[in-house]
């Protein structure tokens, strides 16, 4: 999903903040490695796995507050109706 652009900017813009794409696209399997690592003190902390994260692409949200309610509030009730059937 990181590799998508239009998801990445979706996902800024329903959140309402900036959201990063990872230079590493496998960063599911890069983090469980480093967690395995911070297991056997291959790294001292969080803060040490953390300062290794490089971004590719930063993409900024682009709705503003009142529209993205209306389209959360649009998912919610696309939920309700497809929970009811």
């Amino acid at each position: 999903m990181a590799q998508n652009d239009l998801f990445m900017q979706r996902l800024a813009d329903v959140l309402g903040i900036p959201v990063r794409r990872p230079a590493n696209a496998e960063s599911t399997a890069f983090g469980a490695a480093c967690l395995a690592g911070l297991g056997c003190d291959l790294f001292r902390s969080l803060e040490d796995i953390a300062a290794l994260h490089r971004s590719e692409t930063r993409f900024e949200p682009a709705l503003g507050a009142a529209e993205r309610e209306i389209q959360i509030s649009g998912w919610r009730d696309a939920l309700r109706r497809v929970r009811s059937t």
